[in-house]
């Protein structure tokens, strides 16, 4: 398994002090349980550093996308579940016949 610190090292661009920022970020809410209110309290960052930093912004999405490539390799597949709902009216754009799991059987509605 690997490290916060190994996540971060993998972000290019992040400065020296922003890198030790956020692994100290990801590791005290990873550890944490419950709410993370006053977020000084748990880090050894004052309130003037932390707002600092979260006023910077910072690519989640790519962290996101890091994380999920290094765990995922091969072929992937996708499924998902529809959720039903009911329709009592007759005009209603996408009206039809659709399973409905909690029912057991194929009942008018939408998806």
């Amino acid at each position: 398994m690997e490290s916060v610190q190994e996540w971060v090292a993998q972000l290019h661009g992040l400065s020296k002090a922003r890198g030790a920022y956020m692994v100290a970020l990801f590791s005290m809410l990873l550890g944490l349980r419950g709410k993370a209110n006053y977020l000084s309290t748990y880090m050894d960052y004052d309130e003037r550093t932390l707002r600092r930093h979260a006023q910077q912004p910072f690519n989640f999405e790519m962290l996101k996308t890091k994380r999920v490539a290094a765990m995922l390799s091969g072929r992937l597949f996708l499924a998902g579940d529809d959720t039903f709902v009911h329709q009592s009216g007759k005009k209603t754009y996408g009206l039809g016949c659709f399973w409905n799991g909690c029912a057991s059987r194929a009942e008018r509605g939408l998806v």
